[in-house]
């Protein structure tokens, strides 16, 4: 496998990873609710489950997830119920408290429940299978052995996709000290919150 397609992927997945979506969200509030190494938590599970959509897209049921309707919709339905929760919590939550954007700021911070929350939201969007299934195809070199392709593929996704997502955390953590604000952490609250609805609403409608 050539350095230019193993490029070719990375640049392509950066992309995709920095298109405004659910993942880059949730990476930006964690990171300004509760600093930049708890969040990371976060970044894991969301990466976690790009890198097991790419292997479902790579194992071939991609095209099988696509012609299953009932399957597609209860996983896109599920993923749009949980994101409108996470934003009526917000929403209803009244403000966010303000965490410094270091390590020990996220001390008291369950990380474990950063990773479930990652780990939801990525799996709530199994319009990456399709993506992937359209995408990986392009990078395969057929002529080679395919197995190390994969690996190498989907170590990439890994890394790129957390890489993206550490950005956006950072970005979150650069707000925590004007969240310290209540005024400001309420409207962030409500912004994030909305945003959140609106984004499982619009999963929920999608059709696609």
């Amino acid at each position: 496998m050539s350095f230019e397609l193993l490029l070719g992927f990375a640049l392509a997945n950066i992309i995709a990873c920095l298109l405004p979506g659910p993942a880059m969200l949730l990476s930006l509030t964690h990171g300004a609710r509760f600093g930049l190494c708890p969040a990371l938590a976060t970044n894991v599970g969301l990466s976690l489950m790009a890198i097991v959509y790419g292997f479902v897209a790579m194992a071939g049921l991609g095209a099988l997830l696509a012609v299953s309707e009932a399957v597609f919709s209860a996983i896109r339905l599920a993923g749009a119920a949980y994101l409108v929760w996470l934003g009526i919590k917000l929403l209803r939550s009244g403000g966010l408290e303000a965490l410094a954007g270091s390590c020990s700021s996220g001390k008291n911070v369950r990380i474990g429940r950063l990773f479930r929350q990652g780990v939801l939201v990525g799996a709530g969007n199994p319009k990456a299978i399709a993506f992937y299934t359209a995408v990986f195809p392009q990078f395969i070199d057929t002529g080679a052995a395919l197995l190390p392709q994969y690996v190498s593929l989907l170590t990439i996704l890994f890394v790129t996709t957390f890489g993206c997502l550490t950005l956006c955390t950072a970005c979150g953590t650069r707000v925590s000290g004007m969240l310290r604000s209540s005024l400001v952490s309420k409207w962030f609250a409500r912004v994030t919150g909305g945003l959140f609805v609106s984004a499982g609403a619009a999963l929920a409608l999608s059709s696609e």
